[in-house]
């Protein structure tokens, strides 16, 4: 695509560069005249198109400016499944990790014991101090206990777009009841966004049977469910 150049006042705030409503722009602020230049550059995530989006839903395109290249910021934070607010009293673009409700988290397995989500992956930090780990990843999950006694969730392997990661962790759900559950992977940064291919197995434990009954220890498989 050809080049073409013009002249914009650029506010400093980067209010333009996040894309965020126009009544966010506040009292003071420090104003500079540039030269910005536009060459129909695009945005892949994972080799996908963003089409990047204000918060009105126009389109906001990326430029140039002193070799600097521009990304809305708004259109990125949605991209990577992340929030993104505009505090006006302190001038601040705010990132935070989405909330993902049960309704919103997407169903991987399902049977008459149990419903599970797939939420996301994230980077975390041990608040512990026994901890061996500073750092680790969480694959995050709802899962949803339909029965009348307590049930226990192992993870083993787990897979997002197509590469396998070994998971460890241990966690219960009360009866009839939905519970947030993470699973750990030391080996790995993860940060994978609500959209995802998931693959993966979680061993479902039900300690109100005797060991030796075919419902004591149940896997519960699912194999590139795809989360949007």
């Amino acid at each position: 695509m050809k080049k073409w150049q013009k002249t914009l006042v650029l506010i400093l705030a980067v209010v333009m560069v996040v894309g965020l409503s126009s009544a966010a722009l506040a009292a003071s602020v420090t104003k500079k005249q540039l030269t910005a230049e536009y060459s129909g550059i695009q945005i892949t995530l994972d080799g996908q198109k963003i089409e990047p989006k204000d918060a009105n839903g126009a389109t906001v395109e990326p430029f140039i400016v002193d070799g600097t290249t521009y990304l809305p910021v708004r259109a990125l934070s949605n991209a990577l499944g992340l929030d993104v607010d505009w505090d006006q009293a302190t001038q601040t673009v705010k990132l935070s990790q989405k909330k993902i409700t049960p309704e919103m988290a997407v169903t991987v397995y399902e049977d008459d014991r149990v419903k599970i989500a797939f939420i996301g992956c994230k980077d975390a930090t041990s608040k512990y101090y026994w901890s061996t780990y500073d750092h680790y990843s969480e694959a995050e999950f709802y899962i949803t206990n339909k029965t009348s006694t307590e049930l226990s969730f192992s993870a083993s392997t787990l897979s997002f777009n197509g590469l396998s990661y070994q998971f460890n962790g241990y966690e219960a759900v009360a009866p009839k009841s939905t519970g947030r559950v993470a699973f750990y992977n030391t080996t790995a940064t993860l940060v994978i966004p609500h959209t995802a291919t998931t693959s993966g197995k979680i061993t479902i434990i039900d300690e109100s049977k005797d060991i030796w009954d075919d419902m004591y220890s149940v896997e519960a498989t699912w194999t590139n469910v795809v989360a949007k």
